[in-house]
């Protein structure tokens, strides 16, 4: 057979076969389901690094409340992480004022090709 890149090959002991396990691809599926509000944070997020809720205010000229929804559905989606987290771990879905946020350092290039797929970024 083929070699398959996410696959996984193990040794059977004393049989001299070699048995090949895949493994499961992510799914990123989720990404799909972006509006484009959220796909242009994204954006915003990685172009900078980080980005604030004070700073998407401005950037993308909303109400606080709306930045706060956009930061609130990326995070439940577990795509975006607060850089620093004080006073010990934040829980999920709670997106705290006055914190940066980042993409997920293991969600990167899966965000990254999301948004070259939606011609949002070259």
């Amino acid at each position: 057979g083929s070699l398959d890149s996410h696959s996984t090959w193990l040794r059977c002991p004393g049989a001299g076969q070699v048995r090949m396990n895949p493994i499961p691809r992510p799914d990123f599926s989720m990404l799909d389901l972006l509006d484009l509000t959220q796909n242009f944070t994204l954006k915003a997020i990685m172009e900078h690094e980080t980005l604030s809720m004070a700073e998407h205010d401005v950037v993308f000229r909303v109400p606080h409340q709306e930045s706060y929804q956009v930061f609130e559905s990326l995070s439940n989606q577990r795509l975006i992480e607060s850089v620093t987290k004080k006073g010990g771990e934040i829980t999920r879905s709670e997106v705290v004022e006055g914190l940066r946020y980042q993409v997920r350092p293991l969600l990167t290039g899966a965000v990254i090709a999301h948004l070259q797929r939606r011609n949002i970024i070259h």
